[in-house]
């Protein structure tokens, strides 16, 4: 039997580049031959201009491109999966018609908000489960999941339906998403900014994380500038615009601008370094990338996928 399928899960703060970081991750390992799925939940149909696909739904649908092995894509929603769900383990083969004739799904899920994600959660954990004649049907699951400020809560799935199904089929359903989540084959990687909210936010999200014994694996420090040369002192900036300024130009203000200027470099460069021996100190692995001016949205996560280092999706560094 073949390894485990890894299921890649990817947080971060909105605006650090999640979903685009997911897109990519899905790519690089594709290109590296590896058979893929790539999820995404909450309908925000973002794996679709990245990707370049249209009308992504529930279905797993095929992405081309110049990779080795294959890449598929899936939107996750409560609905269908509830549907899946109730035919799966109750048997009863009209069930989607039968719930959303009676509105059951949307009943459900906002009474028991818990048992959305624990519906989301099983849907992509059954494709780490799936297998078929050769074995396991993917090498990898990467899942474009909610940012940090709820990844806790998506991933707790046996807290969210303790007082709802303390027993029976629901509950041994969330505890086998429970053993997937928690398994050593299972990553979890943050998309973040070095910023102050964005950092901290990480940090938070991985203590939190870790105190459920949820694998946290890398971190992907996104738009990282490179450090500012030092400027000559005021004294040398003022006597090279004397030398090469015109008349008309105040060259004082002008050098004490410049100077000025890099002072605020030099500050934001240095907040910066703080920031990354934090998100050192949490011990994970840290892939860094530059900010990347693209044509179109679809060519950032090609362009991202050749910069990650797929060897450390699994945190191991030697």
């Amino acid at each position: 039997m073949p390894d485990v399928p890894a299921l890649h899960i990817v947080t971060g703060k909105g605006g650090t580049g999640k979903s685009t970081f997911s897109a990519a991750m899905a790519i690089a390992l594709a290109k590296s031959g590896q058979r893929v799925l790539v999820v995404e939940n909450e309908g925000r149909r973002g794996l679709e201009q990245l990707l370049n696909v249209t009308n992504l739904t529930y279905d797993e649908q095929l992405v081309t491109g110049d990779w080795t092995g294959s890449l598929r894509a899936q939107s996750i929603e409560p609905a269908p999966a509830l549907h899946d769900y109730v035919k799966t383990f109750y048997r009863i083969p009209a069930a989607g018609s039968i719930l959303q004739r009676s509105g059951a799904t949307a009943f459900v899920t906002a009474l028991a908000p818990g048992l959305r994600d624990v519906l989301i959660t099983g849907k992509f954990c059954e494709a780490v489960w799936r297998q078929n004649t050769n074995g396991y049907a993917f090498d990898a699951i990467v899942v474009d999941a909610p940012p940090t400020g709820r990844i806790d809560k998506f991933l707790n799935v046996t807290d969210a339906i303790a007082d709802l199904a303390p027993t029976g089929r629901v509950r041994e359903h969330a505890e086998r998403i429970r053993d997937v989540i928690k398994a050593p084959s299972t990553h979890v990687h943050f998309a973040t900014l070095c910023e102050d909210l964005p950092v901290t936010e990480t940090i938070q999200a991985i203590e939190q994380l870790r105190a459920l014994q949820i694998p946290c694996t890398s971190v992907f420090l996104n738009r990282q500038e490179n450090d500012i040369a030092a400027l000559p002192d005021v004294q040398s900036v003022r006597q090279l615009l004397r030398s090469h300024s015109p008349e008309s130009i105040d060259t004082e203000a002008l050098a004490q601008m410049l100077c000025d200027n890099e002072e605020l470099l030099r500050n934001a460069a240095d907040n910066a370094r703080t920031l990354r021996s934090r998100l050192t100190d949490t011990g994970l692995v840290i892939q860094e990338f530059p900010e990347l001016l693209t044509a179109t949205v679809s060519d950032l996560p090609n362009r991202l996928a050749r910069l990650i280092d797929t060897t450390l999706l699994t945190g191991k560094t030697s």
